[in-house]
């Protein structure tokens, strides 16, 4: 069984690992912590936890508000990296004119 505790632990180790750029093991700490939230909620007297629940649901809003800075920040390089791209041809059209 799960506790409110248990699920704030899982939400900072995800984010932990979004700060050492691990992504490639957060689908599947995303997928496991998703399962035991589901379960706790089967379980739980929620109303008991509110403050808990509700400083659970804080950090998962803010560790999708991180992810998605990030996911905006990598747009932003691959939109670099295509202007980048299609400068280095132009140039070398150019030179070969």
């Amino acid at each position: 069984m799960h506790s409110v505790q248990s699920l704030q632990d899982e939400v900072s180790e995800i984010r932990i690992a979004m700060s050492r750029e691990e992504f490639e093991v957060m689908p599947h700490m995303l997928d496991v912590h998703d399962l035991h939230v589901q379960e706790y909620c089967k379980h739980a007297d929620v109303a008991q936890d509110r403050d808990a629940v509700q400083a659970l649901q804080a950090m998962q809003q803010e560790l999708v508000r991180m992810m998605r800075e990030r996911q905006r920040k990598l747009l932003e390089l691959i939109r670099a990296q295509r202007t980048s791209a299609t400068a280095s041809r132009a140039y070398a059209r150019v030179g070969r004119i």
